[in-house]
């Protein structure tokens, strides 16, 4: 049995004393998935007028034999195909394209597609209220299944939460034919789990956040799944690619039950995210999101490792207040002060951190045994993505010093959760590992 097939749609009354919940109601990941499209349709009593969302390529990949499948099938459909060149990321000008696309209202959406799309069209489901479906084209990110919606907004990432889709189908026929950086981005994704894992640990041990045994288990499943077979991505075998899918789903399905990103999102993607909103429109060769967070993660990994090399360090020295309100402001450029409003304090309050730190140091043996695997697990991640064309350096993705520095410095402005970036400013040790990271990275 499949890890997401233990987690049928229902709601579990969980040993952490939480609820959760999960509305997907089919995954299938298969050859010939495509095939069955209608008659899901039929088993799980879905409307029958059907909105199918592509863009250039996602029609040519799968858009087609699912508008065929339909058509054969009797079943009313209509379809929408963004240009490939003017669809980065879900923003306001492609949700408004797509919601005046769909007029009249149909019954149901189904994407045709991997992230933006994806997001877009439950976005839009959420907003008028009906069903939709995911049919993935490609491993390359892991919002297939989840609730999470990061969308652009007047220059900012905000994150929304949505309905999840009611199946989330992979034809292996299709998904073993797309780009190989597509795949390495997925991997990306999944190799993202691992210290976002550990932020997480930051938030539960020392500031009270809730932490569930049974979907850290889940979590820690899909990424040895994918370690597991990744390294035979490249060769685009049926078991790896289907390893990082399913764990690329089992990741959303984790989201669904916990009710938000947490387990599955720390300081990597607060720094993929950065980013992105430094990027604008402009859409850097191979930067997709998973691209970014694999990117990223080498370098919180890096994070990890000096910081828990020896033992805890003595305190540092922290920037003053206003001397870093005015470095974000100028990091964020025209949303800097959006961004400080919605973060609020910058630093943790003296009393608040001192009991912080002193947690940490309690936990010290407990994160360092944790971080001991991370420099191996590094090694073979950067040979999985090389292997499959992706990139590993900021500068493979055109990103210079300065924007990485920037990246390290100031994600964690956007989002509240504790992670290793909020950890290391506080205690004083943020600029000089990012600066020490920097002369590995550009030397």
């Amino acid at each position: 049995m499949n890890d997401y097939n233990k987690y049928p749609a229902g709601v579990y009354n969980c040993s952490c004393g939480e609820v959760h919940n999960v509305s997907t109601r089919r995954v299938i990941v298969e050859h010939g998935a495509i095939n069955t499209i209608a008659q899901l349709l039929d088993e799980m009593k879905l409307p029958k007028d059907v909105f199918i969302v592509c863009d250039d390529n996602t029609y040519d990949a799968a858009g087609m034999k699912v508008i065929k499948v339909f058509k054969d099938a009797g079943i009313k459909n209509r379809s929408f195909v963004f240009p490939k060149d003017e669809i980065h990321h879900p923003d306001e000008n492609a949700i408004g394209s797509l919601m005046m696309a769909m007029e009249p209202e149909p019954e149901l959406l189904i994407a045709v597609g991997t992230g933006t799309l994806n997001d877009l069209c439950r976005f839009c489901a959420t907003r008028i209220k009906i069903p939709y479906c995911v049919v993935g084209t490609a491993p390359s990110m892991d919002g297939f299944a989840s609730n999470v919606i990061p969308v652009t907004k007047g220059g900012m990432k905000v994150t929304y939460f949505g309905i999840t889709p009611e199946f989330v189908l992979g034809d292996l026929d299709v998904l073993s034919k797309s780009p190989l950086k597509l795949m390495a981005a997925g991997f990306g994704d999944i190799i993202g789990k691992v210290p976002a894992r550990l932020d997480w640990m930051f938030g539960h041990l020392i500031f009270g956040e809730d932490m569930c045994k049974k979907i850290e288990d889940l979590m820690n499943s899909a990424v040895q799944k994918c370690v597991d077979f990744a390294p035979n991505l490249h060769h685009r075998s049926d078991e790896a690619i289907k390893g990082v899918m399913d764990a690329l789903i089992l990741s959303g399905i984790a989201m669904q039950m916990k009710g938000d990103s947490r387990p599955a999102s720390g300081a990597e993607h607060h720094m993929s995210h950065f980013l992105e909103m430094r990027d604008g429109d402009y859409n850097r060769p191979n930067a997709y999101h998973g691209a970014k967070v694999g990117m990223t993660t080498l370098i919180v990994m890096r994070l990890y490792e000096k910081f828990f090399e020896a033992g805890p360090p003595p305190q540092g020295i922290v920037m003053e207040n206003i001397e870093f309100r005015a470095k974000v402001k100028k990091a964020y450029g025209k949303v800097g002060d959006k961004v400080l409003a919605l973060k609020g304090e910058v630093f943790i309050s003296p009393e608040k951190w001192s009991i912080a730190r002193g947690k940490i140091i309690d936990n010290w043996d407990i994160f360092k045994s944790n971080v001991e695997g991370f420099k191996a697990l590094r090694c073979d991640a950067v040979k999985i993505i090389k292997a499959c064309g992706g990139p590993v350096k900021p500068q493979d993705l055109g990103y210079i010093r300065e924007d990485i520095f920037d990246a390290i410095m100031y994600a964690r402005m956007i989002r509240k959760p504790a992670t290793i970036l909020e950890i290391l400013a506080n205690w004083g040790y943020l600029e000089k590992y990012a600066q020490e990271i920097l002369d590995e990275l550009f030397q």
